[in-house]
């Protein structure tokens, strides 16, 4: 089983990428004590996620991942964006709550689901021992906005991030069938934020784990 670093300190997007990795025969390796020494200053999700593979991968002289996520609010011209944690003022960049709070106040005057339209984009880059990028990759997730915030199992803009359905059903063509499973229930069910939902369904919505296999078809591992 081939190790690789998660070249990050946020351990709900590993929870929603470990199981995945390990049925590709790829070790995910989550480093309480790892801090990144590059700040987030691009504009670029995919230059972010480039510069934290390359630190972790050449530092600790193993396979690294890099991420970055932005979310995107078409009523708000696609801000919060890149700097998504930043957005609102560094004083929020660790108060997920409070940045909730501040986009519910923008958003309190748009009543209609569809104008409440946002997507999460997360690009991923892979870098071998030596720093080289060896592979790149991005998910896109298409979500609406709540108006409040529901539920307590998530980070980030979880608690307002309603799945819509053409997400669903986007998601249910590129996915294993037991991921299948979980989105076919849950298109019969309440529509719920992603904070409300259980893990394994958090993983199958979110579908970050789509990466893992993408990189096994590709056998950029050697």
């Amino acid at each position: 089983m081939i190790d690789i670093l998660f070249a990050s300190h946020n351990k709900g997007k590993y929870n929603e990428l470990y199981e995945d990795f390990q049925s590709f025969g790829m070790n995910l390796i989550f480093d309480e004590n790892f801090k990144s020494e590059i700040e987030e200053s691009s504009d670029l999700l995919i230059e972010n996620a480039r510069a934290k593979a390359i630190d972790a991968a050449t530092r600790y002289e193993m396979y690294s991942l890099g991420d970055d996520s932005g979310f995107f609010v078409e009523a708000l011209d696609y801000a919060p964006g890149v700097h998504s944690r930043r957005w609102f003022g560094r004083e929020t960049s660790e108060d997920d709550d409070l940045r909730n709070e501040h986009l519910l106040e923008l958003m309190k005057n748009v009543t209609n689901d569809e104008d409440r339209k946002a997507y999460l984009i997360s690009r991923f880059a892979l870098s071998d021992p030596e720093g080289n990028i060896i592979d790149e990759e991005v998910v896109k997730n298409e979500f609406t906005v709540a108006t409040e915030m529901r539920g307590s199992n998530g980070f980030g803009y979880d608690k307002l991030m309603i799945p819509t359905d053409s997400h669903i059903e986007k998601t249910i063509a590129e996915s294993s069938l037991k991921v299948c499973g979980y989105l076919v229930n849950y298109k019969q069910g309440e529509k719920k934020t992603i904070a409300e939902l259980s893990q394994d369904m958090k993983n199958a919505i979110n579908n970050r784990g789509i990466i893992a296999k993408r990189i096994y078809h590709k056998g950029v591992l050697k």
